[in-house]
């Protein structure tokens, strides 16, 4: 009985040290902003008109414009901010209605970030977005990281609420 737990013990110790190497030190700086907003349509109704990489620009008030290009075998866009700056984003996944996405590079002071924008069905005539981001904070404090993503995030669903009411 006393060499089991002493076996587990030591099983507990290695899983612990192989646990301090692989999360990063700073794993609680990490941030999310989760947004999902109903939306009237189907998701393919609905992708049809906001679903392309770079149709962000044509219903989001916080870009200006988009320009689409490739970096390798990645789909990227160029953000250019409404409130200035850029941010170089490039395409990581995409299906019918939807797509991943990471920031490359930019005006955002963010770093490790990875979003998704997604569209599902819920009833008939009725879809929800779902919009997700995390990151950790770059020279700025969560806060100041945080308002700086969701000035671009809220907005954009103002505009998507404006244009596809579900009342």
């Amino acid at each position: 009985m006393k060499s089991w737990i002493v076996k587990s013990a030591h099983v507990l110790i290695a899983i612990g040290v192989v646990a301090a190497y692989v999360v990063p030190a700073n794993a609680a700086n990490v941030l999310m902003v989760r947004e999902k907003l109903m939306l009237k349509g189907t998701p393919e109704e609905i992708w049809s008109k906001i679903g392309g990489f770079c149709a962000i620009a044509d219903w989001n008030p916080a870009v200006k414009a988009c320009a689409e290009g490739k970096d390798g075998d990645k789909v990227t866009r160029t953000l250019t901010l409404e409130a200035g700056g850029t941010v170089k984003e490039a395409k990581t996944e995409g299906a019918e209605t939807n797509y991943e996405y990471t920031v490359v590079e930019g005006a955002l002071p963010v770093k490790h970030f990875n979003g998704s924008f997604k569209l599902r069905k819920r009833e008939e005539g009725i879809s929800m977005l779902i919009w997700s981001v995390s990151f950790a904070p770059k020279g700025k404090t969560d806060a100041e990281a945080k308002a700086a993503v969701e000035a671009i995030i809220k907005p954009g669903l103002v505009s998507l609420k404006e244009k596809f009411p579900t009342q």
